[in-house]
């Protein structure tokens, strides 16, 4: 009996403790199952209502505002300014005179010329007069020559008188031919001082800067009394019935850009205006933008492009307005693909987390749920869907700090 009790008293522990394990692991099961069977707390998200909208893919570059046929007058040569008629700002019609230049040396040139063909003309002048006189002396000595042979056939004179008469006749006719040569030479030499005439007379009509084309002054360089060097910038004017964006567009974004295509352009700064246009011309080859001081042509947005070949671009305004200025820096954003009439939706509510694209969306319970889709043209504000959606369906739009999953329940706010 001692040892019974002993053996009892010794199982006491034992069977203490294994309850406690059974009742310790009968709590845990019971805590994991109530904590993974437990309902989800429900989500507040905004619902985004499907509709059927635009998407676009855009190319943006920034460009420089400048009007229809703009150009830079140059200097031909070495001139002084002798007046500049024009201000910035003035319009201009074709043919007008802007500046007058001085070349002195031409206008020296001129002035010799003027005097030299006046020579000449004399001297022509007084060849004709000899042809004249030669003319009449030879008249003269001829009739007097055929009045001597009736004579000497007659007997009167002589034939040695007749001879000496017949001399005189052929020195008369020689005479002639000879002041007829002087004549010609001195209609040469008027011909030749005319010729240049014309032409120091072209280059003093260079002197007068003339307006190519009707148009507004944009630009003047020079004054009264400034020296002018060989190709030197004049002004500069251009027309404002055309406004033209010149762009230069990176090699990659080029390759997505065609004639025709719309463009935007909007101003840049706090009161922005957006205006359209299309593509008008698009270079065939890429070069390294041009960072010289030509202050009618150059950007300063290209001015920094680190070397990196540009592809020249110009859009030109679908209307021309007096609100951009020509020079300044505008945002140009040109359409490359347009797909109307889709479902369309913001690309920050498709999820790309599994093996295919997928957003949330509200089952009939009011569950979150899992929505597979295919996408389309994929623009930076709205990208195509083209299966998985269709109008009306609506999509979730949760918070980012908190993560859906599905059978989440959702309150719409």
């Amino acid at each position: 009996m001692p040892e019974k009790k002993n053996y009892y008293r010794q199982a006491i522990p034992w069977l203490v403790g294994s309850g406690l394990l059974c009742i310790t692991l009968m709590g845990g099961w019971v805590s994991y199952k109530k904590y993974f069977n437990q309902t989800p707390k429900p989500v507040l998200v905004n619902l985004h209502s499907i509709k059927k909208g635009i998407v676009e893919t855009t190319v943006t570059a920034s460009g420089t505002v400048e009007l229809g046929g703009q150009q830079t007058l140059k200097s031909p040569k070495e001139v002084t300014v002798e007046q500049v008629k024009v201000t910035e700002g003035d319009r201009v019609y074709k043919g007008q005179t802007l500046i007058v230049l001085r070349d002195r040396a031409a206008m020296e040139s001129y002035q010799e010329q003027l005097v030299e063909n006046a020579k000449t003309q004399l001297d022509l002048n007084r060849r004709r007069e000899e042809v004249i006189e030669a003319r009449e002396l030879l008249k003269s000595r001829e009739a007097r020559y055929r009045e001597f042979q009736q004579w000497q056939q007659k007997g009167v004179i002589s034939r040695n008188e007749l001879r000496t008469d017949q001399d005189n006749f052929e020195q008369a006719r020689s005479q002639l031919k000879d002041a007829q040569v002087e004549e010609k030479k001195a209609e040469l030499d008027v011909r030749n001082g005319q010729e240049k005439l014309k032409r120091l007379q072209q280059q003093l009509g260079d002197r007068l800067v003339i307006a190519p084309t009707n148009g507004i002054v944009l630009k003047v360089y020079v004054k009264s009394g400034d020296g002018t060097k060989t190709e030197s910038n004049l002004l500069t004017l251009g027309n404002p019935n055309k406004e033209i964006i010149r762009v230069q567009l990176t090699t990659l974004n080029a390759l997505q850009v065609k004639i025709n295509q719309t463009a935007r352009i909007s101003i840049i700064g706090p009161k922005s205006q957006t205006f359209t246009g299309k593509v008008i011309s698009l270079s065939p080859q890429a070069t390294v933008p041009n960072t010289s001081a030509d202050s009618s042509n150059s950007s300063e947005a290209s001015s920094s492009s680190g070397g990196q070949t540009k592809v020249n671009t110009q859009v030109l305004l679908d209307r021309p307005n007096n609100t951009l200025i020509p020079g300044s820096i505008v945002s140009v954003e040109i359409i490359t693909a347009r797909r109307q009439n889709i479902i369309a939706i913001p690309p920050d509510i498709v999820q790309m987390t599994d093996a295919k694209p997928f957003v949330w969306i509200q089952d009939s319970q009011g569950k979150a749920k899992k929505q597979t889709i295919t996408l389309g043209l994929q623009g930076l504000q709205k990208v195509e869907v083209t299966s998985g959606l269709q109008a009306g369906d609506k999509i979730v739009m949760a918070p980012s700090d908190l993560p859906l999953t599905p059978e989440t329940p959702l309150i719409a706010k």
